[in-house]
């Protein structure tokens, strides 16, 4: 009986360039989150980022998982860990969404790791219910601590003060001395040192010897199937396609707003009064035209009006052999 073949799994890539760029120069903040990959084998990829020296994204390893679960987590956490090191010899601050594995994962294999949630994900969690502005204006000042705006804003509150004081503070206070050596050009580069190799094209690869794999076996997530991308609550609005969220819907049965004529209940509505033509024979095959509205006219043929020429002028009474316009 032949040896059945291997499923693919898992995989997880961290190069080497990228984790001693971050663990020798960048600040213990990891932030990670997961995202759905479209293609045919489905999948989940999984990423975790840094902070470089100029506050921009540094990548530190993607993982490739079957689903976002717990037991997903817990291994991605373990194979990053075995990168970069293990909390205890380093105290690391994690920035993640409340994502239900993603929580209990981290506190099992990194339980004295601090993990905050990232503002926006927590917005977006707040928006769904409570909608607004000013909230969400409040919100995100509440998560501000110190900016260079508002120290400026204090500076000149002193020098409306005493002048004097604002220049001794001014002066006697360099401002150098207080940046720290992390964001020196020298740390800088040091950061980005590491050289990546390129990989070639394929055929350029060596053979393993390995049986080939098979792909994932397809799971079939919780829910109903979703045909439209879910938006974000703080994710802009696109200013090149027009959008029928707040446009007026009009009846064209009732022609009123607030509905179209599939759900219409009122009556049709009549632009003008309709007429009906009614032929009847007459003596002189004129024929006769009636119609409903106020004020008739009628079309008569060139037969019509010949006839009518010379019996209207001899007529002393009754009824016109033709109809004049």
């Amino acid at each position: 009986m032949p040896r059945a073949l291997p499923v693919f799994r898992r995989m997880y890539v961290c190069l080497e360039a990228c984790k001693r760029g971050f663990v020798e120069v960048c600040r213990p903040i990891i932030g990670i989150d997961a995202c759905h990959l479209k293609g045919p084998c489905g999948m989940q990829l999984m990423a975790a980022v840094g902070r470089d020296l100029n506050e921009q994204m540094f990548p530190i390893a993607i993982a490739i998982v079957e689903g976002e679960t717990r037991e997903s987590w817990e291994w991605f956490l373990e194979m990053l860990f075995s990168d970069i090191g293990l909390p205890s010899s380093r105290k690391w601050t994690f920035i993640s969404d409340q994502q239900k594995g993603l929580v209990p994962a981290l506190a099992a294999i990194a339980p004295t790791a601090e993990h905050r949630f990232c503002v926006r994900h927590l917005y977006g969690n707040l928006a769904k219910r409570y909608k607004g502005k000013q909230l969400k204006d409040a919100m995100w000042d509440a998560t501000k601590s110190s900016t260079e705006s508002e120290w400026n804003s204090e500076m000149n509150k002193i020098k409306e003060i005493s002048k004097g004081a604002y220049a001794f503070l001014m002066e006697k206070e360099n401002v150098e001395d207080y940046v720290d050596a992390c964001y020196s050009v020298k740390t800088y580069m040091h950061c980005y040192s590491r050289m990546i190799y390129p990989v070639g094209s394929q055929k350029f690869w060596d053979e393993t010897g390995n049986p080939l794999m098979q792909p994932p076996s397809q799971r079939r997530p919780p829910g109903r199937p979703k045909k439209l991308r879910r938006r974000e609550a703080d994710e802009p609005q696109n200013p090149f396609k027009l959008r029928r969220k707040n446009a007026k819907i009009k009846c064209s049965r009732c022609q009123k707003y607030g509905h179209n004529k599939t759900t219409c209940k009122g009556e049709v509505a009549r632009k003008g009064k309709l007429q009906v033509r009614k032929k009847a024979a007459s003596g002189n095959g004129v024929p006769s035209t009636q119609s409903s509205g106020v004020g008739s006219s009628s079309r008569v043929t060139n037969t019509a009006r010949k006839n009518s020429t010379g019996n209207t002028k001899n007529a002393t009474g009754g009824t016109r052999n033709g109809l004049i316009i």
